[in-house]
């Protein structure tokens, strides 16, 4: 019934047992699943990039404006070499922590079961990116949780897994 299920997550709870029902589903349905995470760096915050500097996460470490190579002065006084680079930091940081989160609900959904897993990463608006994989993918089936590590202008837009039911071109299960 369900030839490939794409299985969403951010690394909260509610993402983690929907990885587990993918895995299951994969199974039973003998099913490819393509495990997702959606980053955006405005998810990256001032503790998470100092984590990432201290624990290496990112090669290059995080900049900082006394660093002399980043001396270069806009005309409006800024110091616009430091901001590119501590915009690519963001970046980079996000992506990794992405990339990590999708290798591990990859693992999940695997030691759940299923044979086929493939990670993505993608970045954007998560119900937007969520979709587009999903037609992209051909996917039969989408499984997300119902809520995730999102915040209070989530609550107040609505949930993204709220937005994918609504707009999905599939079947989607949505796991408390």
């Amino acid at each position: 019934m369900y030839n490939r299920i794409l299985a969403v997550t951010d690394g909260s709870d509610h993402a983690q047992k929907a990885l587990v029902a993918a895995g299951q589903m994969a199974v039973r349905f003998q099913s490819e699943v393509t495990v997702l995470n959606v980053f955006s760096t405005a998810d990256v915050d001032e503790a998470t990039l100092h984590m990432a500097d201290v624990e290496h996460l990112v090669a290059g470490g995080e900049p900082t404006p006394a660093d002399p190579a980043m001396a270069t002065a806009s005309p409006l006084g800024t110091d616009t070499s430091y901001e590119a680079k501590k915009d690519g930091f963001m970046y980079r940081t996000a992506e990794e922590i992405s990339h990590r989160i999708v290798d591990e609900g990859a693992a999940v959904v695997s030691k759940a079961g299923a044979s086929q897993v493939v990670p993505v990463v993608r970045q954007g608006d998560p119900a937007e990116e969520i979709l587009e994989v999903a037609r992209d993918e051909k996917a039969d089936l989408i499984v997300l949780g119902s809520r995730g590590l999102g915040t209070l202008k989530g609550l107040l837009m609505g949930s993204v897994s709220s937005k994918v039911n609504q707009h999905s071109h599939c079947d989607c299960l949505i796991v408390k």
